[in-house]
This record gives C-alpha cells, structure tokens and sequence, in this order.
C-alpha cells in the first residue's frame, strides 16, 4: 500500500485487489475513518494530520 497525503483532511489510498492492480480510496473530511491494513493503522483523518497547520 502507498499513502499519498494532500491539503486539507483528504487522504489517497492506493492498495493491490485480488488482480493484483491497483485500486485508488479517497478518504476526505477530518472525521472519516480509514484503515491501513499494512502498517495497522486505524483512525480518522484528523490523527493524520494532528499538529500539522495550513497557511491560509
């Protein structure tokens, strides 16, 4: 699985399906909870991307 991180509380996540291709999930909002199975990470957004700040 690869995590690609973008602005504000939005998360990409590509992980391989049972044909072994690759399947983008989008994760937006900072209290949408996701899982990463490989790295056993469980939460929501907002954990992310806790102390980080966005220059307005």
């Amino acid at each position: 699985m690869k995590l690609y991180i973008s602005c504000y509380y939005s998360i990409e996540c590509f992980r391989r399906n049972s044909e072994r291709l690759w399947v983008l999930q989008s994760y937006t909002g900072e209290s949408t909870s996701f899982h990463c199975h490989s790295i056993g990470f469980e939460g929501n957004v907002n954990h992310v991307y806790e102390d980080v700040g966005f220059d307005e």
